[in-house]
């Protein structure tokens, strides 16, 4: 019989699940078109669909996969009228590869144990997981181009983890259904090669990583494991010939440190990945839940074989190094092209990476320690307190306080990205090159007036003055960073305002 939560407690859970997304679905009609969008809606229009894409795989990057599925939104209109759907389409993809990949684990690994409300709750509690260790939010889940990139990698590596588990639980499979797995895991490899480098990399990595478990247990590799890396190898060093992506990133990354000098960046980076993982109150939480959760998988009968497998070599500390080398390998390369620079927002996959293998050690840790279940399985409301725990950690986290706070700043700044636009909308149907707008903090000051004519609160006051952080702040019209904006609406210059004179 599938383990489950009583009702009382798996409403509870499910109420903690939807106050802790509350914040971010609230933020995401409050998210706008920014920088790099501007460019590929402008792209799109004026070369068509193919012949932006073999403009941007040529001369700018070998991300077919992104270039792709930048295409199709710039053609459904969801950057220009419904940019809304971008935390929507990405949040619901996340939580359906998680889901296949925690259902193909209960499913194919754990004979079914676990009910499938509880693995729709698990993989939604990981999703959130997720959006708190990344390192730059903003990007990760909001902004559209590089949610585009990063977060649509992740989607396949999780989906490709869940279609491995299917394929390798029964390596001998014979039929339609080992060659269509098989044909699955082959597209997904060359749609994350077509993602990003780090993710690639990521890959590459993780398939030796996994031969070198199958040798450590003295267990036979599957011959499919070769034929995966092999595939995935050809298709990176073909991209990297015969697209922009080297030159390309080599002169934006514009890094010029030794490359004796790229090892304590390395170093920093590795650090920093854990850093945001550690951090967090909610990984602790599933930690323990995880554990738990291991050593009562470990009573399964038709895992003894396992259990004992595992037992028989020491696994934990080599597992946590194995994690820690893998971040290692994947940054080495990178930082060193670049000499040194990789931007923020790609290391928000490796923090999720980072994250669901510690907790994949975790989960192992329990189940091979089936001695130890009889002592804290049975303990008394052994449920409530990881309900409790689970609890905590989705509501503790800093950058749950954040949403909130961005919703309040995010509906300020919602507003004046609008008004803006609108002035910008009016200036091309009027066939202008100039137009005039306030500066944000006129403009702020301005939306707080008409909302609190007396004054706003104090407490509102800091808040705003410290602007979203969770959404990405775009000011190119102001500080004229780059030029999409204005080649967007056709414009030479925009002037900037201090004060509501000459309106």
């Amino acid at each position: 019989m599938a383990l489950s939560l009583s009702k009382k407690n798996s409403l509870f859970i499910w109420i903690c699940i939807f106050l802790c997304l509350l914040p971010f679905v609230i933020l995401s009609f409050f998210n706008v078109i920014a920088y790099d969008d501007y460019a590929g809606i402008g792209a799109f229009d004026k070369y068509g669909f193919l012949k932006t894409q073999q403009l941007i795989y040529t001369y700018w990057e070998g991300r077919f996969t992104a270039t792709f599925i930048c295409g199709v939104c710039v053609k459904l209109g969801i950057l220009t009228h419904y940019y809304y759907l971008v935390f929507f389409l990405w949040a619901i993809f996340s939580w359906g590869a998680i889901f296949f990949f925690l259902r193909s684990i209960n499913t194919y690994f754990l004979n079914r144990t676990f009910s499938r409300q509880g693995i729709v709750q698990a993989s939604l509690i990981l999703f959130i997981l997720d959006i708190y260790v990344m390192v730059e939010m903003s990007s990760g889940i909001y902004w559209f181009s590089p949610t585009a990139v990063y977060q649509t990698a992740f989607i396949l590596f999780i989906t490709l983890m869940g279609c491995l588990i299917r394929q390798l639980s029964a390596p001998v499979r014979p039929g339609k259904r080992a060659a269509f797995l098989n044909t699955v895991i082959l597209l997904l490899c060359i749609l994350i090669a077509g993602s990003n480098e780090v993710i690639s990399i990521a890959l590459v990595c993780f398939f030796i990583l996994l031969t070198g478990i199958y040798r450590y247990y003295g267990s036979p590799i599957p011959r499919s494991l070769f034929l995966y890396l092999g595939v995935l190898l050809l298709a990176g060093v073909t991209i990297m010939l015969s697209s922009g992506t080297l030159s390309f990133r080599q002169q934006l990354m514009q890094g010029h440190t030794g490359y004796a000098g790229v090892v304590p960046i390395l170093l920093f980076r590795v650090l920093a990945i854990f850093y945001y993982v550690l951090k967090e109150p909610l990984f602790w939480a599933v930690s323990g839940t995880s554990f738990a959760l291991g050593m009562r998988a470990a009573s399964i009968p038709s895992l003894s074989g396992f259990v004992a497998a595992l037992k028989s070599r020491p696994f934990f500390i080599r597992g946590i190094a194995a994690v820690l080398l893998l971040m290692l390998f994947v940054l080495a390369p990178i930082l060193w092209v670049t000499r040194g620079s990789i931007p923020e927002r790609a290391l928000n996959d490796m923090t999720s990476l980072a994250a669901f293998g510690l907790l994949a050690v975790v989960f192992l840790l329990g189940v091979g320690n089936p001695s130890l279940s009889r002592i804290v399985l049975p303990m008394k409301h052994l449920s409530t307190l990881i309900i409790v725990v689970l609890t905590c950690g989705l509501l503790a986290s800093y950058n749950y306080k954040e949403a909130w706070k961005n919703v309040i700043t995010g509906y300020f700044y919602h507003a004046i990205q609008k008004d803006r636009q609108k002035i910008f909308e009016a200036a091309r149907e009027r066939h202008e090159r100039v137009t005039t707008i306030l500066s944000y903090e006129a403009a702020l000051d301005e939306k707080v007036r008409q909302l609190f004519p007396h004054g706003a609160p104090v407490t509102l006051q800091r808040w705003l003055a410290a602007r979203p952080t969770l959404l990405y702040f775009d000011n190119e019209a102001e500080d004229h960073t780059g030029p999409y904006l204005r080649q967007f609406y056709g414009l030479d210059s925009i002037l900037v305002r201090s004060d509501l004179r000459g309106r």
